[in-house]
């Protein structure tokens, strides 16, 4: 019985663990899908809270320079919020006027999506900031557009100062330093006539609106005063004041730009938007802006012509590095701070240094016993560079030997082949028959003086100490012979080619005599002058195969003169003999005639008819006229003559 209570008992302890187990896990099953439940229940949650924001209106905020006063510049702009809340109904676009400050310390916190600023804060905040340009305004001024600005530096008209320098010393009202239209276009009109603004005048800073610094002046309470273009012309329109109270100092004139301005012309105001904004957005916002038309209500209420494209604003940058304005003005040194920011690259290259000097150390004692195996190896070049050059020295002497060998040997040969020509031509031409002697001396003389590669070539005649122009071979018409007196006279005297280079007025010189007799005969002249191009002779001798060539010439030209000489003396001879018959009448003539054929006087008056004492008064007559001494002379000279000739 106890056992068989006690197994009863193991088996409810058994049951109710089993129990338990089984309970266990459904209380784990349950919890699991609770817990899963509430997962799903979360993530809808989730989604549904991000998907409501997307069905929901985000707000957009732009922050505007108030130039003109925060209420006004609320009243400007609104219109163009709503403008673009219509365009993009995701998004609500709200105003916000700021000064410089207030909009610097918004872009730190984040509050902007947009900025809409003057050119020069725009460069600063894009060089802290990182903002983008999008677009650019046009200011609108009766019927002009304008995409640009500048600064109008005026007076009142009854003031005494009319140029820049005059203000020194004076009091100026300004919106503020870190104003662009408003001072610092100013201040480099006043840097370019080298006036420092900031020290050499008063000046009293009245912040936005603009309108409140034209009144200060023209209420006397400032002398001088700086706003952006356009205020004073508005103001003629909208608070009745008269341009004609004010004086615009150092004026610039534009064609195509309506208001009075004193500074460069700048580009208008950019529409830039911040690192956080999105670029989705910033696209429609851009394409919203430039949709604006003219005449559309937020283009009037701001007083714009709607927008552009950005233009480039790389003019204002250049304006404040020249003004050393931040974020280009100078930074003083700080040590500490230096210090703070680069020790560990200090320490890093101090250490890198160190290393360095020790390698250097290292490699100046290995460079040591480098430097003294290098010397014994340059001595030891030097050594084989010297015999190389040696026998080199060698080699090229031998080889300048060869070659000038070479060239004498051509030059030598060119001279033969050049003399073996000239002797030919002059062979053919002392052989030609159709040449009389002053014709083939001619034609030598053009020969030669090809042949010697001279500019004129001379040939005269010369006795008892005078000189007579024969012919001449010239490019140039020549009428004086000799060329020159003093070596033309040591030619003769010495008898033997002359020859002069670079002297007096030749720069060429060469003479041959030619002797016909002991006193007479003819002197070759061979020149170039000075201004001339050629120098074929490079020295004062001739070569010896030239100086053959030469005498060769003297010899053919000494015989040919002497053949000239006798043919023009029995030319002169017969000219005289022709003379003495030209007396003679033509009964005798016939007498003549027939006395040279042998007749005698009967026979010749036979066949003259006439008497014989008649043929003999006739034969009488022409010993008289002829001068013969008797009939064998005048039948001679008759037949000299050529008057008669015999059957």
């Amino acid at each position: 019985m106890v056992n068989y209570f006690r197994l009863n008992k193991i088996k409810e302890s058994r049951l109710k663990i089993e129990t338990l187990t089984q309970l266990k896990q459904l209380i784990h099953h349950r919890l699991r899908c609770s817990l899963q439940f509430f997962a799903v229940f979360c993530l809808l949650l989730l989604s549904s809270v991000v998907y409501g924001n997307e069905l929901g209106v985000k707000q957009v905020t732009i922050g505007v320079l108030a130039y003109k006063g925060k209420i006004a510049t609320l009243s400007q702009w609104t219109p163009t919020a709503k403008y673009l809340s219509n365009k993009i109904p995701s998004c609500q676009f709200t105003i916000v006027p700021l000064t410089l400050e207030e909009i610097n310390q918004a872009i730190n916190k984040e509050q902007l999506d947009f900025v809409l600023t003057n050119p020069g804060h725009y460069i600063q905040l894009q060089a802290k900031n990182n903002v983008t340009a999008m677009a650019t305004l046009k200011t609108s001024y009766i019927n002009h557009a304008l995409e640009h600005y500048g600064a109008v530096i005026f007076t009142r008209k009854d003031a005494h100062l009319d140029t820049i320098k005059s203000l020194k010393n004076h009091s100026l009202a300004a919106v503020g330093e870190g104003a662009f239209g408003g001072f610092q276009l100013a201040e480099k009109v006043f840097s370019d006539f080298g006036i420092d603004v900031k020290k050499d005048l008063n000046i009293k800073w009245l912040g936005f609106p603009q309108s409140d610094i034209v009144q200060h002046v023209l209420s006397g309470k400032t002398d001088v005063g700086i706003v952006r273009t356009g205020i004073l012309e508005k103001m003629t329109l909208k608070d009745g004041i008269s341009l004609e109270d004010f004086k615009v100092i150092a004026p610039k004139k534009s064609t195509s730009f309506p208001f009075v301005h004193s500074s460069q012309l700048y580009p208008e105001w950019p529409l830039a938007s911040v690192p956080k904004t999105n670029t989705k957005l910033a696209k429609k916002v851009l394409i919203a802006l430039l949709e604006m038309r003219q005449d559309s209500i937020p283009a009037r209420a701001s007083d714009t012509a709607g927008w552009t494209i950005p233009l480039n604003y790389q003019i204002a940058k250049t304006l404040l590095k020249e003004l050393k304005i931040p974020p280009f003005e100078p930074q003083a040194f700080d040590l500490n701070k230096f210090w703070h920011l680069y020790s560990y690259w200090i320490m890093a290259i101090s250490f890198l240094f160190l290393m360095c000097v020790l390698f250097i150390v290292f490699i100046l004692k290995e460079n040591r016993k480098l430097l003294g195996q290098q010397q014994q190896l340059t001595s030891q070049r030097d050594q084989q560079i010297l015999m190389i050059q040696q026998r080199t020295n060698e080699l090229i002497e031998i080889n300048r030997v060869l070659q000038q060998d070479i060239e004498f040997r051509i030059q030598s040969e060119k001279t033969i082949n050049n003399g073996c020509e000239f002797l030919h031509e002059l062979y053919n031409i002392s052989t030609r028959f159709d040449l009389e002697g002053k014709e083939k001396l001619q034609s030598i003389l053009d020969l030669t003086r090809k042949y010697l590669g001279v500019e004129s070539a001379i040939l005269s005649r010369f006795e008892n100490n005078q000189f007579n122009l024969c012919i001449f071979s010239s490019s140039k018409e020549v009428n004086k012979a000799p060329c020159s007196m003093d070596y033309g006279n040591q030619a003769i005297i010495e008898n033997k080619v002359v020859v002069h280079n670079g002297q007096n007025k030749w720069k060429t010189y060469i003479a041959l005599p030619v002797f016909v007799s002991g006193t007479s005969g003819c002197l070759f002249e061979f020149v170039t002058e000075q201004q001339g191009d050629i120098n074929l002779l490079e020295s004062q001798e001739l070569a010896e195969f030239d100086l053959r060539i030469l005498n060769v010439l003297a010899f053919w030209a000494s015989n040919e003169i002497i053949r000239i000489d006798n043919e023009d003396s029995n030319h002169n001879q017969l000219q005289i003999l022709q003379k003495q018959f030209l007396d003679l009448t033509s009964r005798e003539k016939e007498v003549l005639k027939l006395v040279v054929d042998g007749e005698p006087n009967k026979n010749i008056a036979r066949i003259l008819k006439i008497s014989p004492k008649t043929v003999e008064l006739h034969r009488a007559n022409l010993l008289r006229k002829t001068k013969a001494t008797s009939t064998i002379q005048l039948v001679k000279q008759a037949i000299l003559s050529g008057i008669v000739n015999p059957t």
